[in-house]
């Protein structure tokens, strides 16, 4: 490491006197469910998208669901739970029912955020409507009963569900006819008529089943225990009941949970989009459906949800292309840099979230009138969701994740610390180790390792703060929801190419270059400028420096010293020629702000820089301030953006 000064530096080091245990075991699932001219940019409308059929539902038209509520007469949990009491229909069941879960017809538009006709016609913008006729049925047997009985103990969902559905009469159900109006020609193969099968059957057990029945998690995308029990006809005989997975139905457990209805919109999803999630526990923090196996910051469906079902079409990222992204959630534009030949599988997502209100929500429980949410730093404990602004999604076949602007990094435990939110566990404490431009992890994916000969698997809860030495919990279950740091902004972290951190190198094919994007400005009406390099990547400006900090040491005379250090670039263009500009602000105390100064012109070899012309003695009376800023520029002097710091 090259410095520009003959002193030395006298770091202060820092400990962690924290023990470690494990979070959970290594490998426990934490699953809740079984990318000269300039090219004409494209129009800021949404293609008109090819239409793709779901796996086993039609992904445009009108579904008409059998939405069966269940619950045990000797039902255990929270017996008067004021959303479900056990022994009565769900609040809104029966003839008084407005659309609480799920609208009865599609001219009912009720406009709840809390429903699934509400979620799917948002999704899908009006392309997909689902409805459905809800009843309350008690279990035919007792909990106890099914758990008594070897036929049933081993599947009771299954035999509970089945008991129910062939006792229905024509009358509960306000007919048959109206349940089987797609014939089902294969996977991803619909027609409009009957079949002789029931389309869709969407069950919600009040209760859970417990851990004797085998791991079954909060739903399955079947009508019984992870898609096991034989189909059996309802009826009498007429209609024909598919209760494996790609069948009839989906299972919802704990609906006392309502208005929490991540999971029976994911189950509905399975049937739409299939049983492959496409998401595991390195994939946190992503915006989707489907995406219950790990831990998801919202249900909102991201691109490659929408395009799968031809909701949305790409626009696709050219080389030069400069162009303005308005808002995804509301018009459905989103750009895509794909490898030439793999499209769909090898590729990245720009999406710009600016949190705008739905058109199909009118009532919001929770105040907040979206479910665009890819950011929840300041959820649940108040206040609005985090940090709006473009965001990046990798695909690289089989998983999907967010690239966070705040880089790929290492990162290692540091300690433990009990959890002030739940005392009964212990959390890893981490720290930020070195940067990992390409194989590194983002804060949002989960850690693995070993401390202190225990095995540990957890996301980013707590992390050390390197200036004090102290752990600092982010209270809405961690980074992978977000920590406000992960949009690319104009002046922040604003260039995505193989050379920024995080590379724009895919993370199971980090060889493979796929091209580059420059956040240029966020415009008044919330929309991102951003400009495409897929061919010509030498010709994007440096990336932000990385990892500027300070630290004070000893000069003459016990002067009191600051030294700055930053991770070099290594653009080609910048290696090769460029040069570092650091720059200073001095306020004093009562004063107003003085002008920045450039101080020093450093080679691009340098990565420390000690400022001998600020001591102590010139800040003295507390309350002044010194501020840095360095800037990279290659051999071009094309400039990156500022990355600034407070020293004192």
């Amino acid at each position: 490491m090259k410095r520009f000064s003959l002193l030395r530096l006298a770091a202060a080091a820092l400990a962690a006197s924290l023990l470690i245990v494990p979070l959970r075991a290594s490998g426990q699932c934490m699953s809740t469910c079984g990318f000269c001219q300039q090219p004409q940019a494209p129009p800021l409308l949404a293609p008109t998208p090819s239409p793709r059929a779901g796996i086993v539902l039609p992904s445009h038209g009108t579904v008409n669901a059998l939405v069966l509520f269940i619950d045990f007469e000797d039902e255990p949990e929270d017996i008067n739970n004021v959303n479900w009491p056990r022994g009565s229909g769900p609040v809104g069941i029966g003839p008084a029912f407005k659309g609480l879960f799920i609208d009865q017809t599609p001219a009912q538009q009720s406009g709840r955020k809390f429903n699934i006709t509400t979620f799917y016609r948002d999704m899908s913008f009006g392309q997909l409507t689902i409805i459905g006729y809800p009843v309350y049925k008690r279990a035919r047997r007792t909990k106890a009963a099914y758990e008594a009985d070897s036929t049933t103990l081993s599947n009771v969902p299954y035999w509970a569900t089945r008991d129910v559905l062939t006792s229905l009469t024509a009358q509960d159900v306000g007919g048959w006819a109206q349940y089987d109006s797609i014939t089902t020609n294969g996977l991803y193969s619909q027609s409009a008529g009957p079949d002789g099968a029931i389309d869709l059957v969407i069950v919600c057990y009040r209760g859970f089943f417990q851990a004797k029945y085998g791991w079954i998690g909060e739903g399955f995308a079947s009508l019984g225990q992870s898609g096991t029990g034989g189909d059996y006809f309802i009826a009498n005989g007429a209609l024909k009941v598919r209760a494996g997975y790609y069948g009839s139905g989906v299972t919802w457990q704990h609906g006392i949970n309502y208005p929490d209805c991540s999971v029976p919109f994911h189950e509905v999803g399975h049937n739409l989009l299939g049983s492959s999630e496409r998401y595991n526990d390195d994939n946190g923090g992503l915006w989707s459906v489907m995406g219950q196996r790990a831990v998801n910051v919202s249900y909102c469906m991201n691109a490659y949800e929408r395009e799968q079902l031809g909701w949305i079409t790409f626009h696709e990222a050219a080389d030069g292309l400069e162009t303005d992204i308005p808002d995804f959630a509301t018009t459905g534009i989103a750009y895509r840099m794909a490898y030439p030949g793999a499209e769909g599988t090898l590729e990245y997502y720009f999406e710009n979230h600016q949190r705008l209100p739905s058109p199909y929500i009118k009532v919001a429980e929770d105040g907040i009138f979206s479910y665009d949410i890819v950011d929840r730093l300041n959820l649940p404990s108040g206040g609005v969701p985090g940090q709006k602004g473009l965001y990046i999604v990798e695909n690289d076949a089989p998983s999907l994740r967010v690239v966070c602007a705040d880089g790929r990094w290492n990162w290692e435990a540091a300690g433990s610390q009990p959890n002030p939110f739940n005392p009964t566990v212990t959390a890893i404490v981490f720290r930020q180790s070195t940067i990992d431009r390409v194989l590194g992890k983002t804060d949002r994916r989960v850690e693995r390792g070993t401390y202190l000969n225990t095995p540990y698997e957890q996301f980013i809860w707590v992390w050390r703060d390197e200036a004090t030495g102290l752990p600092t919990w982010l209270p809405t279950n961690g980074k992978q929801n977000g920590d406000g740091n992960d949009a690319w902004k104009p002046d922040g972290n604003n260039i995505f190419s193989p050379w920024s951190n995080p590379a724009a190198r895919l993370t199971y094919n980090p060889n493979l270059t796929l091209g580059s994007a420059q956040v240029i400005r966020e415009n008044t009406d919330g929309s991102v400028r951003v400009k495409f390099f897929t061919t010509n990547l030498d010709s994007i400006p440096p990336s932000q420096p990385q990892g500027f900090s300070a630290t004070t040491m000893g000069g003459y005379n016990g002067a009191t010293l600051p030294e700055l250090s930053w991770i070099g670039n290594i653009e080609p263009a910048v290696t090769d020629g460029g040069l570092v500009e650091m720059w200073r602000q001095v306020q004093l105390y009562g004063e107003q702000a003085g002008e920045w100064e450039l101080i020093a012109t450093l080679p691009i070899s340098t990565t420390s820089f000690i400022d001998e012309s600020v001591t102590d003695a010139r800040l003295t009376g507390g309350g002044n301030a010194v501020r840095y800023r360095m800037r990279v520029l290659d051999s071009n002097r094309r400039a990156s953006t500022d990355l600034a710091l407070l020293w004192w």
